[in-house]
């Protein structure tokens, strides 16, 4: 079992907020900007192989010029051993054959195109492994890799711009946004629609970071509730969620929008218990005192207090 020390905690939020950067500045962009034919579809739209078992890709792009080209996008914040890319990259094959459920009128594309996105820090890895390995093939359908990453830019007067670049063969296609990709797109994020939709876009449908959650829940969702008696339960905390805090990213094309999961709200409710943030007064109902002082900065004490938590839990197993 992997320690998670505070330190490796803090990453897992940062790397977070990072992939909701990724997701949001990517949709902004294209919704903005009239020179490409690429489309936004959504990110938990249900694609189908032959066999009917379901796909849910991170990202789903569509280009729609004289053809539908598909792009289902499954992104990763952070990779460890070469094993682990190995294990991803092969998992990527159940794309490579004909899919179903595409924002067309027969729910069909001509073509689509497999893209595997890990953060820039591990690019070079991922495509070291995926060039080495015999066992990896994807015969029908071909496949990307795009680096991306959250980057200081000169152009913007050192303020954040999503960086995106397709590393792995040519993005062979007539348009703008094709052609940024294959020589490496930076999206700015300071702009003012950007950072109003941030706002109101917490979370996206990778699970996040229990310390993550626990922080959102604290700062943002339950003092927006503003409950006298600070009772909560799973279900209307849900609720709150998805009516302010997914819908700017998540109302995909087909209808369905992303869902936060109950399960993501328990673990962090009963964290919030443990940490005595919270009272768990049913199985689906806890009092949260949002008075409570907290001394020192409060993503430090939540992510110290669960690396103690998992230290301590780990030495009783050992």
């Amino acid at each position: 079992m992997i320690s998670k020390t505070p330190k490796n905690l803090q990453k897992d939020v940062s790397r977070y907020y990072r992939l909701i950067h990724l997701y949001l500045g990517l949709k902004l962009y294209i919704d903005n900007h009239e020179d490409t034919d690429f489309d936004f579809i959504g990110s938990e739209i249900k694609i189908k192989r032959d066999d009917g078992r379901e796909l849910k890709p991170d990202i789903i792009l569509q280009y729609a010029s004289e053809n539908e080209v598909g792009f289902p996008v499954e992104v990763k914040r952070s990779l460890s051993c070469k094993d682990d890319v190995k294990d991803e990259l092969e998992k990527m094959t159940r794309y490579d054959e004909k899919l179903i459920g595409w924002d067309t009128e027969d729910r069909e594309v001509k073509d689509h195109k497999i893209v595997f996105a890990p953060n820039l820090s591990d690019s070079q890895r991922v495509i070291d492994v995926y060039e080495d390995s015999e066992e990896i093939n994807f015969e029908e359908k071909e496949f990307l890799i795009w680096e991306w990453a959250i980057q200081e830019s000169m152009k913007y007067d050192e303020e954040e711009a999503l960086f995106i670049r397709n590393r792995l063969d040519n993005l062979d296609l007539n348009d703008k946004l094709a052609d940024y990709l294959n020589e490496g797109l930076r999206i700015d994020l300071n702009n003012e629609e950007f950072l109003k939709a941030k706002d109101k876009t917490l979370f996206v449908r990778q699970r996040p970071p229990i310390p993550y959650t626990i922080e959102i829940l604290w700062h943002s969702v339950l003092r927006g509730m503003n409950k006298d008696d600070y009772v909560y339960t799973i279900s209307e905390v849900k609720e709150e969620i998805q009516s302010k805090y997914t819908a700017n990213l998540m109302q995909n094309v087909d209808g369905n929008p992303f869902q936060v999961r109950k399960d993501w709200l328990r673990d962090a409710f009963n964290s919030m218990v443990e940490l005595n943030l919270a009272e768990k007064l049913s199985q689906d109902e806890y009092k949260v005192e949002l008075e409570k002082e907290i001394q020192k900065d409060f993503q430090d004490y939540i992510t110290n207090k669960l690396g103690e938590k998992i230290d301590e839990d780990q030495a009783r197993l050992s």
